[in-house]
């Protein structure tokens, strides 16, 4: 493959259309964000903590609930390529 540099307008389209599919990622899997995001909810009424939310558009999807002493993975799930 023979790379070229790309125009400004170019790379900035290009973000933009990675933009969109960050988009359709998270409506296509709201319903189980839901399921995962109440379940926090209720751990930390029961003693606090943190969410993080992290999405790699085509390769995969993940909530981490962190106490201060532990790190609780709650979900990872692959997105399609």
């Amino acid at each position: 493959m023979i790379w070229r540099k790309k125009t400004v307008l170019e790379i900035l389209t290009e973000i933009n259309q990675e933009d969109h599919k960050v988009a359709a990622a998270v409506q296509n899997t709201i319903p189980e964000i839901e399921k995962l995001v109440t379940g926090i909810v209720e751990r930390m009424r029961r003693g606090g903590g943190r969410l993080f939310f992290t999405l790699v558009p085509g390769q995969a999807a993940g909530l981490v609930y962190l106490t201060p002493r532990r790190y609780h993975p709650l979900s990872v799930c692959p997105t399609p390529m």
